[in-house]
């Protein structure tokens, strides 16, 4: 296939169980998932799947884009970016993780999230920036440019935006670091959560700021 044929829309409510399916086979056996969900008494993917949903109806709730990468009218890959004024995913409450997910994931899952929420936060940029939540392709359909598409797709987004410096994102796979430096994204810092988790904090700075302007405001 060959990159060009790939086709990127904005996904709505009658394409969530698509998206939520694309992102739950993409992130099962990532590093946060295992940690957030493998001692849980719930096979892993049914807690990953769970987690993926609630993202993608909270973008959709938000009016936050989803984006999805077709091939003939098939979801390969799909992305959720949150606006400036959002600083991380699921970026919620105690209260509010127990209210969607109290019955399922229980207290350890619980306190696992809000340390990589403690974490990831303390790193990530101000407000100016967009947050890249989730970029996943499904794992049979991966290097043929639908995580390419949609990264371009949110660049165009982010890059036409003046009131924004870029993009940020955090990442618990080690693979993934490299791969989003060649799309302009550098490491801003690296930590630890509870450590069992290794995370990289990048950020991609918009074509129209300037480094000087942008380092001011991280």
């Amino acid at each position: 296939m060959k990159e060009s044929s790939v086709h990127v829309i904005e996904i709505g409510k009658e394409r969530l169980d698509e998206a939520v399916e694309i992102l739950t086979l993409a992130f099962e056996n990532d590093p946060t998932s295992q940690y957030f969900f493998s001692d849980h008494d719930r096979p892993l993917i049914n807690m990953v799947r769970e987690l993926y949903r609630y993202i993608c109806e909270r973008q959709l709730a938000y009016d936050y884009p989803i984006l999805g990468s077709l091939n003939n009218d098939r979801l390969s890959g799909v992305a959720c970016v949150q606006p400036p004024g959002v600083k991380a995913q699921p970026n919620l409450k105690p209260e509010q993780y127990e209210k969607r997910f109290g019955s399922l994931i229980g207290r350890n899952a619980l306190n696992r999230m809000m340390k990589h929420h403690k974490v990831t936060s303390t790193h990530l940029p101000d407000k100016l920036c967009y947050y890249l939540v989730a970029l996943g392709v499904h794992p049979d359909e991966q290097g043929q440019g639908y995580g390419r598409a949609l990264l371009d797709a949110v660049h165009d987004i982010v890059d036409l935006d003046a009131d924004s410096i870029g993009t940020s994102l955090d990442t618990t796979n080690p693979v993934n670091a490299p791969m989003y430096e060649h799309f302009r994204f550098q490491v801003i810092a690296e930590d630890n959560v509870d450590n069992a988790l290794d995370v990289w904090i990048m950020f991609r700075l918009n074509r129209a700021t300037t480094e000087c302007d942008a380092l001011s405001q991280i």
